[in-house]
């Protein structure tokens, strides 16, 4: 159970909390002094469902129970940093196992706190939690606008744009595309256009940011002209359930 569990004052900083415990005391308790402490909880008794109900975007704190039947906390971790990249998690055990908390730390873990919880402790941890998972937004937006702007190419703007990597002249990939330089530096112009690019670096740099390979100038198919296929957007992400929601 929670130690002190009469609510302290109100923070100022919210945010987004899951709670993953199959013990139904301490999983009500933390997510009453939650709501009661100015956050958004979400509660669940089982890893499983955890994973299927989780938001893939956005800064997200989870507390996580170690020990739990089916997908237990340590297995739940490299699914859940699947899934949900930014999200930050802090592992609650009701043993002090330290090779455990060394193997949850390995796998991801930010913070490793032994029950019975004091309540400053977890909401100190929590609000680090927070803070390190919109630091990992910050790092990660560029890296998700250079995707967006490079998805927006046609096919062959990405293959000159593999050129470029590959730090060729417009000449050279016009002769490996079997284009002419006249039309490789039209599609040129306008994958810088596309990209929002001044100059050739920029340009490169957007592309090197969104994984994009230098183009192949080895003989037979060009397999790497191809556009990958984690760079062709697709469906939004999925919205998490309604289960133990704060009331609004």
């Amino acid at each position: 159970m929670i130690e002190d569990i009469s609510a302290p004052e109100p923070r100022p900083s919210r945010g987004l909390v899951y709670i993953v415990d199959d013990d139904d005391d301490i999983r009500d308790e933390v997510y009453e002094l939650l709501c009661n402490t100015g956050y958004e909880a979400h509660a669940f008794g089982d890893s499983a469902e955890f994973l299927e109900a989780i938001k893939s975007d956005g800064p997200v704190c989870v507390l996580l129970d170690v020990r739990m039947p089916g997908v237990d906390g340590i297995a739940a971790l490299p699914r859940l940093r699947s899934k949900a990249p930014l999200a930050a998690v802090i592992m609650l055990s009701g043993h002090g196992d330290i090779p455990v908390a060394v193997q949850a730390t390995k796998a991801g873990a930010i913070d490793f706190i032994e029950k019975p919880v004091s309540v400053a402790l977890l909401l100190d941890s929590i609000d680090d939690a927070l803070t390190t998972a919109e630091a990992r937004r910050n790092d990660l937006e560029p890296l998700d606008e250079a995707r967006r702007l490079v998805t927006s190419l046609s096919q062959r703007e990405y293959q000159v744009l593999q050129g470029m990597v590959g730090g060729l002249a417009n000449k050279v990939i016009a002769y490996r595309l079997n284009l002419s330089q006249r039309t490789v530096e039209i599609y040129r112009a306008k994958l810088m256009k596309k990209l929002h690019a001044r100059s050739l670096p920029l340009a490169v740099q957007t592309a090197l940011a969104a994984g994009v390979q230098p183009l192949d100038t080895s003989d037979g198919d060009d397999d790497s002209a191809k556009v990958p296929a984690a760079l062709i957007g697709g469906g939004g992400p999925a919205q998490a359930s309604a289960l133990g929601n704060c009331p609004s």
